[in-house]
Protein backbone atom coordinates (compact mmCIF):
# COMPACT_ATOMS: atom_id res chain seq x y z
CA UNK A 1 0.00 0.00 0.00
CA UNK A 2 2.65 2.15 0.66
CA UNK A 3 4.55 1.93 -2.50
CA UNK A 4 1.07 2.22 -4.46
CA UNK A 5 0.96 5.67 -2.73
CA UNK A 6 4.47 6.82 -3.22
CA UNK A 7 4.13 6.12 -6.58
CA UNK A 8 0.73 7.88 -7.32
CA UNK A 9 2.21 11.20 -5.01
CA UNK A 10 5.57 11.09 -7.65
CA UNK A 11 2.93 10.85 -10.36
CA UNK A 12 0.96 13.47 -9.01
CA UNK A 13 3.93 15.58 -8.70
CA UNK A 14 5.38 14.92 -12.25
CA UNK A 15 1.94 16.33 -13.49
CA UNK A 16 2.34 19.53 -11.25
CA UNK A 17 5.50 20.27 -12.46
CA UNK A 18 4.52 20.19 -15.87
CA UNK A 19 1.96 22.88 -15.30
CA UNK A 20 4.50 24.85 -12.98
CA UNK A 21 5.68 28.13 -14.58
CA UNK A 22 7.96 30.93 -13.18
CA UNK A 23 9.58 34.13 -14.75
CA UNK A 24 13.07 33.56 -14.99
CA UNK A 25 16.32 35.25 -16.66
CA UNK A 26 16.13 34.04 -20.39
CA UNK A 27 19.08 36.04 -21.67
CA UNK A 28 22.20 38.38 -19.74
CA UNK A 29 25.07 39.79 -21.08
CA UNK A 30 25.15 42.96 -18.05
CA UNK A 31 28.82 43.85 -17.70
CA UNK A 32 30.24 42.20 -14.55
CA UNK A 33 31.48 45.20 -12.79
CA UNK A 34 28.83 48.20 -12.82
CA UNK A 35 31.71 50.30 -11.36
CA UNK A 36 33.17 53.30 -14.00
CA UNK A 37 36.01 52.35 -15.60
CA UNK A 38 39.10 53.82 -14.73
CA UNK A 39 42.39 53.79 -16.17
CA UNK A 40 44.37 53.40 -12.91
CA UNK A 41 42.00 52.26 -10.26
CA UNK A 42 39.16 50.52 -12.40
CA UNK A 43 40.32 48.87 -15.85
CA UNK A 44 38.03 46.08 -15.97
CA UNK A 45 35.04 48.73 -15.24
CA UNK A 46 32.17 49.89 -16.68
CA UNK A 47 31.89 51.80 -20.22
CA UNK A 48 28.94 54.22 -20.84
CA UNK A 49 27.57 55.28 -24.42
CA UNK A 50 26.10 58.55 -24.19
CA UNK A 51 21.91 58.03 -25.26
CA UNK A 52 21.91 61.72 -25.98
CA UNK A 53 23.86 62.32 -29.45
CA UNK A 54 25.31 60.04 -32.47
CA UNK A 55 29.10 59.15 -31.93
CA UNK A 56 31.16 57.47 -34.21
CA UNK A 57 28.70 57.36 -37.10
CA UNK A 58 26.28 55.44 -35.22
CA UNK A 59 22.48 57.35 -34.75
CA UNK A 60 20.64 56.96 -31.48
CA UNK A 61 19.14 54.79 -30.52
CA UNK A 62 21.03 52.35 -29.69
CA UNK A 63 20.40 48.80 -28.71
CA UNK A 64 20.99 45.06 -28.55
CA UNK A 65 19.05 41.94 -29.90
CA UNK A 66 17.93 38.91 -28.71
CA UNK A 67 16.06 35.59 -29.28
CA UNK A 68 12.86 34.28 -27.16
CA UNK A 69 13.48 30.39 -27.94
CA UNK A 70 9.52 30.16 -26.87
CA UNK A 71 6.49 32.00 -26.43
CA UNK A 72 6.67 33.95 -23.44
CA UNK A 73 4.55 36.12 -21.45
CA UNK A 74 5.65 38.75 -18.23
CA UNK A 75 8.66 40.24 -20.48
CA UNK A 76 11.44 42.43 -18.25
CA UNK A 77 14.47 44.29 -19.82
CA UNK A 78 16.78 46.03 -17.75
CA UNK A 79 20.13 47.65 -18.47
CA UNK A 80 23.06 49.21 -16.57
CA UNK A 81 22.81 53.20 -16.39
CA UNK A 82 24.75 55.93 -16.03
CA UNK A 83 24.88 59.57 -16.48
CA UNK A 84 26.99 62.75 -16.90
CA UNK A 85 24.81 65.52 -16.22
CA UNK A 86 21.80 64.62 -13.24
CA UNK A 87 19.54 61.41 -13.57
CA UNK A 88 19.40 59.29 -16.71
CA UNK A 89 15.90 59.52 -18.01
CA UNK A 90 15.85 57.49 -20.48
CA UNK A 91 13.11 55.37 -22.68
CA UNK A 92 13.02 52.03 -24.09
CA UNK A 93 11.53 50.55 -27.40
CA UNK A 94 10.98 46.54 -28.39
CA UNK A 95 11.34 45.97 -32.23
CA UNK A 96 10.52 43.07 -33.63
CA UNK A 97 13.25 41.49 -35.07
CA UNK A 98 16.37 42.12 -35.59
CA UNK A 99 17.35 46.27 -35.84
CA UNK A 100 15.20 48.98 -35.90
CA UNK A 101 11.59 48.79 -36.93
CA UNK A 102 8.14 49.72 -35.95
CA UNK A 103 8.67 49.61 -32.06
CA UNK A 104 6.06 47.11 -30.62
CA UNK A 105 5.75 48.95 -27.37
CA UNK A 106 7.62 51.98 -26.06
CA UNK A 107 8.15 52.98 -22.31
CA UNK A 108 9.78 55.50 -20.26
CA UNK A 109 11.95 55.84 -16.85
CA UNK A 110 14.27 57.71 -14.79
CA UNK A 111 16.48 56.71 -12.81
CA UNK A 112 18.33 58.47 -9.98
CA UNK A 113 22.10 58.25 -10.91
CA UNK A 114 23.90 61.34 -9.87
CA UNK A 115 25.80 62.41 -12.45
CA UNK A 116 27.88 58.86 -11.79
CA UNK A 117 29.82 57.13 -14.34
CA UNK A 118 28.72 54.09 -12.13
CA UNK A 119 26.29 51.56 -13.67
CA UNK A 120 22.69 51.88 -11.80
CA UNK A 121 20.26 48.71 -13.00
CA UNK A 122 17.14 50.14 -14.62
CA UNK A 123 14.18 47.39 -15.72
CA UNK A 124 11.02 48.33 -17.88
CA UNK A 125 8.15 46.10 -17.48
CA UNK A 126 7.11 44.78 -20.57
CA UNK A 127 4.17 42.26 -19.31
CA UNK A 128 1.47 44.68 -20.51
CA UNK A 129 2.30 43.22 -23.64
CA UNK A 130 0.82 39.79 -22.95
CA UNK A 131 2.40 36.62 -24.20
CA UNK A 132 5.30 37.32 -27.32
CA UNK A 133 5.65 34.60 -29.92
CA UNK A 134 9.48 33.18 -29.95
CA UNK A 135 11.89 34.79 -32.02
CA UNK A 136 14.39 37.25 -32.31
CA UNK A 137 13.83 40.92 -30.57
CA UNK A 138 15.68 44.50 -30.56
CA UNK A 139 15.33 46.63 -27.71
CA UNK A 140 16.21 50.44 -27.88
CA UNK A 141 17.43 52.79 -25.75
CA UNK A 142 17.09 56.56 -26.07
CA UNK A 143 17.15 59.86 -23.60
CA UNK A 144 19.30 61.88 -21.65
CA UNK A 145 21.41 59.17 -19.98
CA UNK A 146 24.15 56.80 -20.77
CA UNK A 147 23.90 53.15 -21.54
CA UNK A 148 26.21 50.37 -20.17
CA UNK A 149 28.27 48.19 -22.27
CA UNK A 150 28.80 44.25 -21.72
CA UNK A 151 31.58 43.14 -19.96
CA UNK A 152 34.80 44.43 -20.81
CA UNK A 153 38.40 42.93 -19.39
CA UNK A 154 41.90 44.09 -19.04
CA UNK A 155 44.25 42.17 -20.96
CA UNK A 156 47.95 44.49 -20.32
CA UNK A 157 48.42 48.19 -19.86
CA UNK A 158 45.97 49.80 -21.79
CA UNK A 159 45.07 46.63 -23.52
CA UNK A 160 41.37 45.18 -23.09
CA UNK A 161 38.82 42.65 -24.72
CA UNK A 162 35.50 43.16 -24.70
CA UNK A 163 32.72 39.73 -24.44
CA UNK A 164 31.32 39.45 -27.64
CA UNK A 165 28.05 37.05 -27.06
CA UNK A 166 26.88 34.68 -30.05
CA UNK A 167 22.97 35.09 -31.09
CA UNK A 168 23.16 38.77 -30.21
CA UNK A 169 24.14 42.05 -32.08
CA UNK A 170 24.66 45.87 -30.90
CA UNK A 171 22.85 48.23 -33.48
CA UNK A 172 22.24 52.24 -33.86
CA UNK A 173 19.24 52.72 -35.51
CA UNK A 174 20.74 52.05 -39.21
CA UNK A 175 22.53 48.97 -38.70
CA UNK A 176 25.32 47.36 -36.80
CA UNK A 177 26.73 49.58 -34.05
CA UNK A 178 30.29 50.51 -34.89
CA UNK A 179 32.12 51.04 -31.31
CA UNK A 180 35.24 51.48 -33.36
CA UNK A 181 38.38 51.49 -30.84
CA UNK A 182 36.17 51.34 -27.63
CA UNK A 183 36.75 47.44 -26.30
CA UNK A 184 33.13 46.91 -25.52
CA UNK A 185 31.40 44.37 -28.20
CA UNK A 186 28.03 44.28 -27.36
CA UNK A 187 25.24 47.02 -25.21
CA UNK A 188 24.59 44.99 -21.78
CA UNK A 189 21.19 43.84 -21.35
CA UNK A 190 18.97 41.05 -19.03
CA UNK A 191 15.91 39.56 -20.21
CA UNK A 192 13.23 38.03 -17.78
CA UNK A 193 9.90 36.42 -18.34
CA UNK A 194 7.73 33.75 -18.35
CA UNK A 195 8.52 30.71 -20.99
CA UNK A 196 5.32 28.96 -22.39
CA UNK A 197 6.87 26.15 -23.22
CA UNK A 198 5.16 23.59 -24.78
CA UNK A 199 3.90 20.54 -22.57
CA UNK A 200 5.82 17.73 -22.58
CA UNK A 201 3.04 14.83 -23.88
CA UNK A 202 1.81 12.03 -20.83
CA UNK A 203 2.80 8.48 -21.81
CA UNK A 204 0.01 7.45 -23.35
CA UNK A 205 -0.38 4.25 -20.29
CA UNK A 206 -0.34 6.85 -17.47
CA UNK A 207 -3.89 7.06 -17.15
CA UNK A 208 -4.02 3.41 -17.56
CA UNK A 209 -0.78 3.39 -14.84
CA UNK A 210 -3.13 5.42 -12.06
CA UNK A 211 -6.40 3.42 -13.28
CA UNK A 212 -4.65 0.54 -12.41
CA UNK A 213 -2.84 1.55 -9.10
CA UNK A 214 -6.32 2.73 -7.73
CA UNK A 215 -8.13 -0.46 -8.41
CA UNK A 216 -4.97 -2.32 -6.68
CA UNK A 217 -5.40 0.25 -3.77
CA UNK A 218 -9.10 -0.95 -3.62
CA UNK A 219 -8.67 -4.54 -3.73
CA UNK A 220 -6.65 -4.38 -0.84
CA UNK A 221 -8.81 -1.97 1.42
CA UNK A 222 -11.58 -4.34 1.11
CA UNK A 223 -9.40 -7.43 1.87
CA UNK A 224 -8.11 -5.91 4.64
CA UNK A 225 -11.96 -4.80 5.98
CA UNK A 226 -12.66 -8.91 5.41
Amino acid sequence: MRLIKTLALACAMGLSALAAQASSVLFDNLAADPAAFNFSTNPDGLRLFNLAFSFNGNTVPYGQSFTLDDDTSALEIAALFGSFSGDAVVTASLHSGAGFSSPIATLAAQFVTGPSRDGVLGAFDFSGLGTLSAGVYTVFFSGSGALGGSTVEAIGPNQYVGLDTPGTEAYGRFGLYNFATNPARDFGIRVSGTADASPVPLPAGLPLLLAGLGAIALVRRRAARA
